[in-house]
């Protein structure tokens, strides 16, 4: 994993967002967190993630978004007593699941065909509209092809090797516009959870994590 400060003002309170495949800090630049600091976590081609470059804070907030959530459901799976809040976003601990993530063909469909082409697809799904998807265009990660299908790859592998992370997320917010995961299947992930529905969001919205970090 890569780990990005966005904003390290010295603080003792960080909050840590796991962003989704095929990102790196490029969309979350312009993100200002409220008396904390802001870390983005990408590239999950291998899943180790240091701990040590945040040892020295007391508090965290952990987001996790897509398949972050699975990357910090792992990182964190033997808990943290500094986290005091945890939030999912459009997102599952089960990357590959037919009822509770994204769906097997589906997700091997993405990865035998991802292309330029195929990409460009994939974000336009993601944004939810044309005009949200020219937007991000403007902020996009800046990753190659190579890389990301590698990413994917390996995030298959990991969870075929390993399962389940035993990780219980506080809160789960799931976007009924999301063509990603499914919403359905996010709410079948989520036991005990508070799930919050935001009406037609899509699976990404810049708006949603803006103020998700700095509610």
């Amino acid at each position: 994993m890569k780990a990005e400060f966005i904003y390290c003002s010295g603080s003792k309170n960080l909050i840590l967002f796991f962003a989704g495949w095929a990102m790196d800090a490029s969309p979350f630049k312009e993100l200002r967190p409220r008396n904390a600091d802001l870390m983005i976590v990408y590239d999950y081609s291998d899943m180790t993630f240091d701990k040590s470059i945040i040892e020295h804070y007391d508090y965290i907030k952990l987001i996790g978004w897509s398949m972050g959530v699975y990357a910090a459901s792992f990182v964190f799976r033997n808990n943290d007593e500094r986290i005091t809040h945890s939030i999912a976003i459009n997102g599952t601990k089960y990357p590959i699941d037919n009822e509770r993530g994204i769906a097997e063909n589906i997700f091997n469909g993405t990865l035998e065909g991802l292309n330029e082409k195929s990409l460009g697809k994939f974000q336009l799904r993601m944004c939810g509209s044309k005009a949200a998807f020219e937007n991000y265009i403007k902020i996009q990660p800046q990753r190659d092809i190579e890389d990301i299908r590698n990413e994917l790859r390996e995030i298959q592998n990991h969870y075929n090797i390993y399962g389940v992370p035993r990780f219980t997320w506080d809160m789960a917010i799931i976007g009924s516009g999301d063509k990603i995961f499914l919403p359905e299947n996010q709410t079948k992930a989520y036991g005990n959870a508070t799930i919050v529905i935001n009406n037609l969001e899509p699976h990404y919205s810049h708006q949603l994590l803006n103020v998700v970090i700095n509610g």
